[in-house]
């Protein structure tokens, strides 16, 4: 959605001023598109562990499954 505006300012665009003021933009909604597939992802994982069964686990469950999604997702 925001590409498409982007799309169209930059062909609209005449002045050297208007042109990076579109860059900008076109980093910000790339910035934007990033970091909302992190969030995206981020909630995938943490609709796995609900709190209930966060508390329910002992300290070292807890720590010991930190420490193998770390492993996993190549982090350590």
């Amino acid at each position: 959605m925001f590409g498409n505006q982007a799309d169209r300012w930059q062909r609209e665009a005449s002045t050297a001023e208007q042109r990076a003021a579109v860059d900008t933009y076109v980093a910000a909604i790339v910035e934007l598109s990033t970091l909302t597939a992190e969030i995206l992802t981020m909630c995938g994982t943490l609709s796995q562990q609900t709190i209930e069964k966060l508390m329910a686990a002992s300290d070292e469950e807890v720590g010991l499954d930190a420490l193998m999604r770390l492993v996993r997702d190549g982090r350590i």
